[in-house]
C-alpha cells in the first residue's frame, strides 16, 4: 500500500477548485409528491448539513436511513420530490453545472473484464479529456493515476482477474482522470476484507488532503477505519443526528445524555444511538443538527483574494 505522505503532491493529487456543500431544510418524497399525506412520507425530513473541502466525511447511519437517498439528492441524479436549499460555496447549486464538477462511484460499478487495467484508463482517458489532449499527456496522467492508486504492479492484469479492492480503487481512477473537486462513494468497502477497507479509504483520505470534497456512506466501520475520516454525518430516519468532526462526537453525545462506553468503537456507538438502541431521546440531537441556526457557514476573503470557509456551529 502506497503512503499518502510519500507519494508528495502532484497534478492529480491536488484540486484547483474547493467546492463547499451546504444544504438546509431538504425533503425528498420518493413519489415525486411534495405533499405530506397519511401515505406519502418523506425519505429525508428537513435535513441540515454540510460537507467541507480538504475533508473525508462518513455518512453513517442504520440501514434505510436515507444515506443513498441523501448522496442521490445532493449529487442531482434526484431532483424530483425534493424540496429544500443546497449551496455551493454559499450560493445557490446550479444542478448542470454542478454535475459537471462531481463524480458518483456506486456500489456496482461497469468495468470491462477482458481488457487490463491500463487500458481500461486508457480508454477513458480517450472518452473523457479533450480532444486537444495529446497521447504523451493521457499516458502521462494515466501513469500518475496508477501509481497514486497502487495499481502499478497490475497494470497489465485483466480486470476480471483483480481483487476487490483493486477494482475499487480502478473505479476511483476512471473518475480522477477529470479531477474533480466533488467525490460521492456509496458504500467503497461493501464486500472487502479489512485490509482491502483500509486500503480504499487511506486513497480517499489522499484525494481529499488534495482539496477535494470526498464523501462516503459506510457501513459499521472498524475503529482504525473510522479514525481515518475526518467528518462523521450520522443519520436516522432522514434526519441528521451529528455532523462535525469524529473528534467532537462523544462530547456532543455526553451532552444530549448518551455516554460511550471506554475503548468502545465510537462508529459502533453512533449506530445504536441512531437506531434506538440506546434510548429514543434524540430530540436534543435532532433540535441541534436539523435547522439553519445551528451554524451557516461563513466566507471570508483572505489575502490572496481567494474565497475561505469559516464552520460556524456551535452547539447548543
Amino acid at each position: 500500500m502506497i503512503d499518502r505522505h510519500e507519494t508528495g503532491r502532484n497534478k492529480i493529487e491536488d484540486c484547483e477548485e474547493r467546492l463547499n456543500i451546504e444544504f438546509n431544510n431538504l425533503c425528498y418524497y420518493p413519489s415525486g409528491k411534495k405533499v405530506r399525506t397519511l401515505t406519502q412520507k418523506p425519505i429525508l425530513k428537513n435535513i441540515c448539513g454540510r460537507f467541507l473541502s480538504g475533508r473525508l466525511t462518513a455518512l453513517v447511519g442504520p440501514s434505510g436511513a436515507g444515506k443513498t437517498s441523501l448522496i442521490n439528492v445532493l449529487s442531482g441524479f434526484i431532483t424530483t420530490g425534493v424540496t429544500g436549499s443546497v449551496k455551493i460555496n454559499g450560493r445557490d447549486r446550479n444542478v448542470q453545472k454542478f454535475r459537471k464538477k462531481l463524480c458518483y462511484i456506486t456500489q456496482e460499478f461497469a468495468i470491462l473484464h477482458l481488457l487490463t487495467t491500463r487500458e481500461t484508463l486508457m480508454i477513458a482517458a480517450d472518452l473523457k479529456l479533450n480532444a486537444d489532449i495529446g497521447k504523451l499527456k493521457k499516458n502521462e496522467m494515466v501513469n500518475e493515476i496508477l501509481a497514486l492508486l497502487g495499481l502499478e504492479k497490475v497494470m497489465n492484469t485483466p480486470v476480471g482477474k483483480l481483487s476487490g479492492g483493486e477494482k475499487k480503487r480502478l473505479s476511483i481512477g476512471l473518475e480522477l482522470l477529470t479531477n474533480p473537486p466533488v467525490m460521492f462513494f456509496d458504500e467503497p468497502t461493501s464486500g472487502l476484507d479489512s485490509f482491502s477497507s483500509l486500503q480504499v479509504i487511506s486513497h480517499l483520505k489522499s484525494l481529499a488532503e488534495g482539496g477535494r470534497t470526498v464523501v462516503c456512506s459506510i457501513h459499521q466501520p472498524s475503529s482504525r477505519l473510522f479514525q481515518m475520516f475526518d467528518d462523521m454525518y450520522l443519520i436516522a430516519e432522514g434526519q441528521c443526528l451529528y455532523n462535525g468532526p469524529i473528534s467532537d462526537l462523544t462530547s456532543v453525545f455526553k451532552e444530549a445524555g448518551f455516554l460511550c462506553p471506554n475503548f468502545y468503537n465510537r462508529a459502533d456507538f453512533a449506530i445504536e444511538v441512531a437506531s434506538g438502541q440506546r434510548g429514543n431521546n434524540t430530540d436534543k440531537l435532532i433540535a441541534k443538527f436539523n435547522s439553519e441556526e445551528s451554524g451557516p457557514l461563513e466566507y471570508e476573503q483572505n489575502g490572496d483574494n481567494e474565497e475561505t470557509v469559516t464552520c460556524r456551529a456551535e452547539l447548543k
